[in-house]
């Protein structure tokens, strides 16, 4: 995965398709989003069925990181499109170090997704590979820490 390079963002994004949760704290629902579209340190875009307001706050779940990533976002813009609507958000926690740490091990997961279909001719899903990678590396991973 590669970062998308662009003068106007902050942070630079990578493309990641992993299952988000979200929910609002003023509304009493939850829902399982399709999938991330991109994910940086200072937030993360997703397909959403129905449109957010912008400036509206949210709270996300991911459940392929452990401990699970849970933080508070707020939308910063919804676009239309044909398959639904995609929507970015920018964390509200200014402390972006968990979120970098987050970001390298989505990363991580998605590469050795990548790297099983091609030296072993699986398919996983990201769960799966998040469940695999975890198990062979996180103890690594958090002796770097």
């Amino acid at each position: 995965m590669r970062p998308q390079n662009s003068s106007r963002r902050r942070f630079h994004r990578y493309q990641a398709q992993i299952p988000v949760e979200i929910s609002t704290p003023e509304e009493s629902w939850s829902k399982q989003v399709n999938s991330t579209h991109d994910i940086s340190n200072g937030g993360l875009s997703f397909i959403s069925e129905a449109p957010l307001k912008i400036n509206q706050t949210i709270n996300l779940v991911i459940r392929i990181t452990r401990p699970y990533f849970e933080e508070t976002a707020k939308v910063v813009w919804c676009h239309t499109r044909k398959y639904g609507h995609e929507i970015g958000v920018q964390f509200l926690n200014n402390e972006a170090e968990y979120g970098i740490r987050m970001v390298e091990q989505v990363c991580n997961i998605e590469q050795y997704r990548k790297d099983v279909k091609n030296t072993d001719g699986r398919d996983l899903t990201t769960q799966e590979a998040a469940l695999e990678w975890i198990s062979k590396y996180a103890a690594d991973y958090r002796e770097q820490e």
